[in-house]
C-alpha cells in the first residue's frame, strides 16, 4: 500500500476542483432563459443615419458626351475643266495630291495636269470660266481675294484688263503662268481676222469697179455738159435757154441716182459694206473675251479661310473623281445633344468644362443651339432626337485639344454656382412641412432631434444650399439605418 505525501495529495485536490468548475462555466453559457432567447432574436433597435453639414462651392451643370473634332465640314468638289478644255484631250489626272492639313488661301490645294487648283475665300461658288469681260458677283469676289493677297485688282465685278494683270502677278508668284488662249483660239482669232481684210479688199474692189463703170462715167459726163449749157444760158440772159438748161441738168441729175443705186456693181457694194460690218462685229466680240482667263476647275471658293483639309480619296496618277474631299474649320467643337428639360435652362454663352479621357480639363463656351448647332452633313438626322436639341461647344483654345481630335470628351455646361462657399446638405435631408415650409432634422445627441427650418438655394451634385439656424459640422438627419 503506497502512502501519499500531503502536499502532493493537496495539488490533486484543487485540479479537481478546477475542472470540474470550468466544466460547469461551459455548460452554464450554453443555458439561456426562454426570455435571453427571445431577446436575443428581436431587430436591433433603428438608429438615425446622418450626414454632416458641409461648406463648399456649389455649381449646377448640364452634361453630354461628343466628339472633339474641327467644326464646318463641307465637301468641295471642281467646277469643271482644270486648264483649256479641248475636244478629244486625255482624261484629266491628278498630278499632285491634295494633303490632308491647313489650307491657306491663294496657295495650290492640288495639281491636275501640272495645273494649279487654288482656294480662296468667298461664298459664291466657282461655275463658269471666268474671261476678259465676264462680270457678276463671282468675279466681284475674286477682285476682292486678289486685293487681300496684295496682288491689287479693281472693284468692278468686271474681268477687264487690269483684273487680268492681277491674276498674271498672282500665277506667277505661285510659281504658274496665267492660262492664255490656247492653239484653238488662236487660230479663230486670226481666221475673224482675215475675214475682215477679206471683206475690206471686196468692198474695195467693187467701188473702185462701180468707178471706173461706163454707164456712170457717161451719165457723169451728160451731167456736167447740162451744167455747162446752163452756165453759158445764164450768162446770156435768155431766160428760155436758161429754163431749158435747168431742166437738163435736174435729169441729169436723176439719171446719175437711178445708175448708182440699181446698177449691179452699186448693189454689190452695199451687199459688201454689210458683210464687212459683220466681220468687224464678231472680231471685236472675239476679242473682247480673248486674252489671259480662269478655267472653272482652277479656283475652289470656300467661304472661311484658313481652313483644314480633314480627308481626302485622290492619288497622284488618278482620274479627277467628283469630290476632292472634305473641308472644315480651323476651330475645334464639340458638337451633341441635350433634351428638352435641360434645353430651357440653357442659353448661348454659357461656360462649359471639356473632360477628356486622360481627367485633363478646358474651359469652352456653349455658341450654339437648336438650327444653329446642327451640321449640315448626311448624318445631320441623327445628331439629336425628336425630343433632343442639338447644342454646339467651342474651345477656348485648340492648341492643347488638337492631338485630342477625334476623341470622346464629357462636357459640362455651368448653369448656376454660388458665388462663394456656402452651407450644404444632401438633398434627401430637406423635407417639405405641411405647411409648405423646408425643414431638416438636426441631431443634436445620440439619436435624438429636433427640426429647423432652413431656405434652400442652388441644387448641384446631390446637394443643396441651405440657410438658417444651422452650422458647419452639424449632422442633419438623412433615413433611418
Amino acid at each position: 500500500m503506497t502512502v501519499r505525501s500531503p502536499r502532493r495529495l493537496l495539488a490533486g485536490i484543487v485540479g479537481g476542483v478546477v475542472l470540474i468548475a470550468g466544466a460547469g462555466w461551459v455548460v452554464g453559457g450554453s443555458l439561456r432563459s426562454p426570455a435571453d432567447q427571445a431577446a436575443l432574436r428581436e431587430p436591433p433597435r433603428p438608429s438615425l443615419v446622418t450626414a454632416p453639414v458641409r461648406k463648399q462651392k456649389l455649381t449646377s451643370a448640364v452634361a453630354l458626351n461628343g466628339t472633339l473634332e474641327y467644326g464646318s465640314p463641307l465637301t468641295i468638289t471642281l467646277a469643271g475643266a482644270v486648264g483649256p478644255a479641248t475636244e478629244g484631250a486625255a482624261p484629266q489626272r491628278v498630278t499632285r495630291a491634295p494633303r490632308p492639313g491647313r489650307i491657306v488661301a491663294g496657295r495650290p490645294l492640288m495639281e491636275v495636269n501640272g495645273r494649279p487648283v487654288f482656294a480662296l475665300a468667298g461664298k459664291v461658288p466657282m461655275h463658269r470660266t471666268i474671261a476678259p469681260g465676264t462680270q457678276g458677283a463671282d468675279v466681284r469676289q475674286l477682285q476682292r481675294a486678289l486685293r487681300r493677297l496684295g496682288f491689287g485688282a479693281p472693284a468692278s465685278g468686271v474681268f477687264d484688263a487690269g483684273t487680268a494683270a492681277a491674276v498674271q502677278r498672282w500665277y506667277r508668284a505661285r510659281g504658274y503662268r496665267a492660262q492664255e488662249p490656247g492653239l484653238d483660239a488662236r487660230q479663230a482669232l486670226g481666221e475673224l481676222r482675215a475675214a475682215v481684210q477679206t471683206a475690206e479688199e471686196t468692198l474695195a474692189a467693187d467701188r473702185a469697179a462701180l468707178r471706173k463703170a461706163e454707164d456712170v462715167g457717161s451719165l457723169r459726163k451728160r451731167l456736167a455738159n447740162a451744167r455747162a449749157d446752163l452756165r453759158a444760158a445764164r450768162k446770156t440772159g435768155d431766160g428760155k435757154a436758161t429754163r431749158t438748161a435747168e431742166e437738163a441738168v435736174l435729169a441729169a441729175e436723176e439719171a446719175l441716182r437711178d445708175a448708182r443705186r440699181t446698177g449691179p456693181l452699186q448693189l454689190k457694194i452695199a451687199n459688201g459694206r454689210d458683210e464687212l460690218a459683220r466681220a468687224r462685229a464678231n472680231l471685236l466680240e472675239y476679242q473682247a473675251a480673248y486674252g489671259i482667263s480662269i478655267p472653272p476647275g482652277e479656283i475652289v471658293f470656300l467661304p472661311e479661310l484658313p481652313a483644314r483639309l480633314a480627308k481626302t480619296a485622290l492619288r497622284a496618277g488618278e482620274p479627277v473623281a467628283a469630290t476632292v474631299g472634305t473641308v472644315t474649320g480651323t476651330a475645334m467643337v464639340i458638337n451633341g445633344s441635350v433634351d428638352d428639360q435641360e434645353a430651357g435652362l440653357l442659353r448661348e454663352g454659357l461656360p462649359a468644362v471639356i473632360e477628356t479621357g486622360a481627367g485633363k480639363t478646358h474651359p469652352a463656351r456653349l455658341t450654339a443651339m437648336g438650327a444653329d448647332a446642327r451640321v449640315p452633313t448626311e448624318k445631320s438626322d441623327e445628331q439629336a432626337g425628336p425630343d433632343s436639341v442639338p447644342v454646339r461647344i467651342t474651345p477656348a483654345g485648340t492648341a492643347k485639344l488638337r492631338e485630342q481630335a477625334g476623341a470622346a470628351v464629357t462636357v459640362r455646361i455651368t448653369v448656376g454656382e454660388t458665388e462663394g462657399e456656402v452651407l450644404t446638405v444632401p438633398v434627401a435631408a430637406v423635407i417639405t412641412a405641411a405647411d409648405g415650409r423646408p425643414r431638416v432634422q438636426v441631431e443634436y445627441a445620440t439619436d435624438r432631434t429636433r427640426a429647423v427650418e432652413v431656405r434652400t438655394g442652388l441644387t448641384a451634385d446631390g446637394r443643396v444650399q441651405v440657410s438658417g439656424a444651422i452650422k458647419e459640422g452639424d449632422r442633419v438627419v438623412i433615413g433611418n439605418g
